[in-house]
């Protein structure tokens, strides 16, 4: 929805950001086309691995101080408070 917008607007305007008449040439469109390949891929690869750990991890807190001595006296101390998940 929003490409198509944005198409229309760029079509309008005096001085787009993308002519789109460079579209016109197959090597540039197909070019565009498959780079979108490997940024959509990388795009959900970033959001699987946000929601995995997002899933995997308590909280915030908690896994931010796991990992020391320290830091599980730390998280201990927090999750008696109620301040950790």
């Amino acid at each position: 929805m929003l490409l198509v917008a944005f198409a229309a607007w760029e079509r309008r305007t005096a001085n787009p950001m993308l002519p789109l008449h460079m579209f016109r040439s197959r090597a540039f469109a197909a070019a565009n086309a498959v780079s979108l390949v490997p940024a959509i891929w990388v795009g959900s690869v970033v959001v699987a691995v946000a929601a995995v750990a997002a899933l995997a991890i308590p909280s915030r807190v908690s896994a931010g101080v796991r990992g020391s001595h320290r830091g599980r006296q730390i998280a201990v101390g927090l999750s008696k408070a109620g301040l950790a998940g």
